[in-house]
C-alpha cells in the first residue's frame, strides 16, 4: 500500500538517456491531462502488469494442488516478512527516484537504496538464523532455510522496487512491463518445477528468491543508459545537483524519513492478518487467509497498481506547474471506482462456490474469507494507489497519522477475538471506515490545501 514523477514518459524501448524533466519556468494555464491520453498511458502500464500479475494466479490453480494449505500458509507468512522488511531495505528511495528533477541525483539515490538493503537482508537473515528456535515454537513448519532465504528475498524485492521506481521517474514504462513479466514469469515457472521435485514450501521460497533477482537483472538490461545520463543544462538555475549522498539527504532526504514510518507502519498492518494468524490460529488457517488474499487481491491490482504508476507521473507534474494535482486526482478515482465495481460484487455474491470450483473444495473456506473481504478490497481498490497524493502534495505527516490508526485497527482485530473468522471481520470493518477518512485527507490534499509549495513564477 503494502507495499512509492516526471511527465509523459517517451516510449519504453526508446533509451535515450535524459534525466526527468522539470516544470517550465512560466507555468501555463492549469489544464487536465487529456483522458484519452491519460487512459492509453494506463494501458500501456496495465499490458505488463496484466500479465506480471495473472501468471502467478494461474500457476496458483497448480500450486493449490500439489502442495498443502499448510505449506502454503508458511510460504505467506515469509513473503509478509519480506514484505515488511523492504520498507526499511529500501530506505523509501523509491520515493526520491520519483521525484528528483536531476539524473546525478538519482543515482546517488538509488545507490543508498542499493546499500541499504544488502545491509537490511543480511542482517535480517542473520537474526532470523539466530532465532530459529523461538521461531520454530511458533510456527512447527518453519525450516531452518526460510530464515536463510528471507533476507535475500528481502534484498531481490528490495533491489525490484527501486528499478520499478527509476523506470517510472525515467519515463520508460515498458520497462516498467518487462520487469515485472521477467520476475513473474520465472518466479512461476520456478516454483512449478521445484515444487514438482519437492512440494513443500521451502521450494516456493527458492523459487521467489531467484525468479525476483532475475527482474533486477531484466531492468539492468533496459535501464542502464537512465543509470548513466548526465544532466541537461538548467538555464532557470533552479535545480542544483547534490555534491554528496549527505548533501541528497540534508536537501531532499525530509519526505522519505517521514514517509518510511508511515509506509512500514501501513505494511506492519497489512501482513499482521497473516503474521498472528498464524501464530494464533495455525498454519492452515494463515494458508487459507493468504489464498484468498493473494487470489483477490492481485487481479484488481493489475488494474490498480498500473493506474497508480501513472498517477505518480502526472500528478506530480500537475502539483510542480500549479500547487494542486485535483484533475489527475479525479480521474483515477472515476477510473478505478468504476472498473472496481464488478469484481467486488462477484467475490460478494459468489465467493465460497468460486473458489471451490477453481481450486478444489478444500478452499471454500477461503471463499468465504473472500466474501467478507469484498467492500474493503472495493474501496481500497482506489484509495490505495492514490494514498501518493500525500506524498505528491509533501503532507506526509497526514498519511504517518492515518498509518498508526491503520495498525492499532489491525492489532485489535486480530488478538482481542478468539475465533480466525471472527478477527477477519473485525479487521475488514475497521480497514473499510479508515480508507473512507483516508480518502477525505486525499481530496483535501489534491486540491492544494495544507501544502506549502507554491508554483513557479514568472
Amino acid at each position: 500500500m503494502s507495499e512509492s514523477t516526471p511527465s509523459p514518459a517517451p516510449d519504453a524501448d526508446n533509451h535515450s538517456a535524459s534525466p526527468a524533466p522539470t516544470a517550465p519556468a512560466t507555468p501555463p494555464a492549469a489544464a487536465a491531462p487529456r483522458q484519452s491520453s491519460y487512459i492509453r498511458t494506463v494501458l500501456k502500464v496495465l499490458t505488463g502488469s496484466a500479465a506480471a500479475q495473472a501468471i502467478p494466479l494461474l500457476v496458483m490453480l497448480l500450486l493449490a494442488r500439489l502442495v498443502s494449505v499448510e505449506a502454503l500458509g508458511v510460504y505467506a507468512i515469509w513473503q509478509a516478512v519480506i514484505y515488511i522488511a523492504i520498507v526499511p531495505a529500501t530506505a523509501r528511495m523509491e520515493i526520491l527516484l520519483v521525484a528528483l528533477p536531476l539524473a546525478s541525483d538519482r543515482r546517488k539515490a538509488f545507490r543508498i537504496g542499493l546499500f541499504s538493503s544488502i545491509g537490511v537482508g543480511l542482517l535480517l537473515s542473520l537474526v532470523a538464523v539466530l532465532a530459529h528456535g523461538f521461531i520454530e515454537q511458533r510456527l512447527p513448519g518453519w525450516p531452518l532455510s526460510a530464515s536463510v532465504l528471507v533476507g535475500l528475498g528481502t534484498w531481490a524485492l528490495a533491489m525490484q522496487t527501486l528499478w520499478l521506481a527509476m523506470a517510472v521517474t525515467s519515463g520508460a514504462f515498458g520497462v516498467v512491463n518487462r520487469i515485472r513479466i521477467t520476475s513473474a514469469g520465472l518466479t512461476a515457472l520456478l516454483q512449478v518445477v521445484l515444487v514438482l521435485f519437492w512440494p513443500n514450501g521451502m521450494m516456493l521460497m527458492l523459487g521467489f528468491v531467484i525468479g525476483t533477482s532475475m527482474g533486477s537483472w531484466a531492468a539492468w538490461l533496459g535501464l542502464k543508459e537512465f543509470l548513466l545520463a548526465h544532466d541537461l543544462p538548467d538555464p532557470s538555475g533552479r535545480h542544483k545537483p547534490c555534491q554528496t549522498y549527505g548533501e541528497l539527504m540534508r536537501t531532499h532526504g525530509k519526505t522519505p524519513m517521514i514517509a518510511l514510518p508511515a509506509a512500514l507502519i501501513n505494511t506492519v498492518a497489512q501482513q499482521i492478518p497473516l503474521l498472528l494468524t498464524g501464530t494464533r490460529f495455525g498454519e492452515h488457517a494463515a494458508g487459507l487467509l493468504g489464498t484468498a488474499w493473494r487470489t483477490i487481491s492481485a487481479p484488481m491490482s493489475i488494474i490498480s497498481n498500473s493506474a497508480q504508476d501513472v498517477f505518480k507521473n502526472k500528478a506530480a507534474e500537475e502539483f510542480n506547474r500549479t500547487g494542486q494535482c485535483r484533475a489527475a486526482y479525479k480521474q483515477t478515482l472515476r477510473l478505478l471506482a468504476f472498473l472496481g465495481i464488478f469484481p467486488s460484487a462477484v467475490l460478494l455474491f459468489w465467493g465460497p462456490p468460486l473458489f471451490a470450483l477453481v481450486f478444489g473444495e478444500k478452499f471454500r473456506a477461503a471463499g468465504e474469507i473472500a466474501q467478507v473481504f469484498a467492500p474493503l478490497l472495493f474501496i481500497r481498490f482506489f484509495a490505495s494507489p492514490l494514498g501518493y497524493t500525500l506524498l505528491i502534495t509533501r503532507q506526509a505527516k497526514l498519511d504517518l497519522y492515518w498509518q498508526i490508526g491503520l495498525l492499532a485497527v489491525s492489532l485489535a482485530a486480530f488478538t482481542l477475538p478468539q475465533e480466525a473468522m471472527t478477527a477477519i471481520k473485525w479487521f475488514s470493518v475497521g480497514y473499510t471506515a479508515l480508507y473512507v477518512v483516508y480518502l477525505l485527507l486525499q481530496w483535501r490534499a489534491a486540491g492544494g490545501q495544507g501544502n506549502r509549495h507554491t508554483p513557479p513564477s514568472a
